[in-house]
């Protein structure tokens, strides 16, 4: 709701960067305003280049005039994370063209353990308004309660915020309310969690990669949340031969002959219309199980392959599913 609110509370063009997630072009239509999308490529690993961004922006008719800037890190559909590198790059382009930022960072407490978070407002404080929340690594999908940032120099558009929000909605439901006040005074039973839950998501996350890669698909590994983007581009020709020119049908077809849903990438997460990519989402396994035996390891021993195939069953199977499926593909 407060992206929504953003964008039709600012006089501005909104900028998406490609693949985005589903819903955030038809929240810029809702508002009437116009956007640009910028395209990301595997070969970038799915990331917003300052090249990309300058070029994007000197496209237009007017370069300086205000942009909205809806930047997701970690990525989503991609699970992918900018470096501190990556981003103070970015904030140089940023800068130069005033553009305002919302570095949507639901799932940057997801991050693994060999990935170094950083935000943007680190290196663009004056112009990033950070939004998060719990619904995501506190396992609260169908809870959404979150929070905004703003840096003093766009107080005025937190002000904006606040007055639509009260004509919006009153306030979090009271469950909620008492689950967000048990996080903010119990850090360490939430760290703990969170340690568990993004080994055992990383650990799942290589082995589903890897089996990916070995079946002949693109594909980058992620470095948080429970998304990766595949990319079937590699079985285009075998495809075309099915009568399977986009995702959509790819996705389509896959169900129907493997029971595996896959959600479309292509113009679904506006990536471009013959992209054959897909959104993968590997937790369909039993949380509260995996949980009670990483647990019962300690964080002090590893896991990796033997914990994935013990207590991930179901994710491992879908994945053997996707594999078989473009085995056969690529002997026909």
């Amino acid at each position: 709701m407060a992206l929504y609110l953003l964008m039709a509370l600012t006089d501005s063009v909104v900028v998406l960067v490609a693949p985005a997630w589903v819903t955030y072009h038809s929240q810029v239509t809702l508002t009437g305003k116009k956007s640009i999308v910028i395209q990301t490529t595997y070969e970038d690993g799915w990331k917003l280049t300052p090249h990309s961004l300058a070029q994007a922006v000197e496209r237009q008719a007017q370069p300086y005039e205000n942009k909205l800037v809806i930047f997701t890190n970690p990525g989503n559909p991609s699970g992918q994370v900018y470096t501190a590198e990556e981003l103070r790059e970015l904030a140089e382009v940023f800068r130069k063209y005033k553009m305002i930022v919302v570095s949507d960072e639901i799932y940057s407490y997801s991050t693994y353990d060999d990935t170094d978070y950083v935000s943007l407002s680190k290196f663009y404080p004056e112009g990033t308004v950070i939004t998060t929340g719990l619904s995501k690594w506190a396992s609260g999908g169908g809870w959404r309660i979150g929070y905004a940032m703003f840096p003093p120099e766009l107080s005025f558009l937190r002000n904006l915020l606040g007055s639509a929000a009260s004509h919006t909605f009153t306030c979090a439901a009271a469950p909620q309310q008492y689950a967000v006040s048990e996080y903010f005074n119990n850090h360490e039973a939430c760290a703990e969690y969170m340690k568990h839950c993004t080994r055992i998501l990383h650990a799942v996350s290589l082995f589903c990669s890897r089996k990916l890669r070995e079946a002949g698909l693109k594909v980058k590994d992620s470095n948080a949340s429970y998304y990766m983007y595949p990319d079937f581009s590699n079985f285009r020709d075998k495809l075309a031969k099915r009568s399977i020119f986009t995702a959509e049908e790819m996705c389509a077809v896959m169900f129907t002959e493997t029971k595996v849903a896959l959600l479309a990438g292509g113009v679904t997460h506006l990536d471009s219309p013959e992209s054959l990519t897909v959104q993968l989402c590997y937790v369909n396994f039993d949380g509260k199980a995996a949980l009670a035996a990483s647990r019962k390891i300690g964080l002090a021993t590893k896991i990796g392959d033997e914990f994935v195939l013990k207590n991930c069953g179901t994710t491992v199977e879908a994945i053997g599913e996707i594999t078989k499926w473009c085995t056969k593909l690529q002997e026909s």
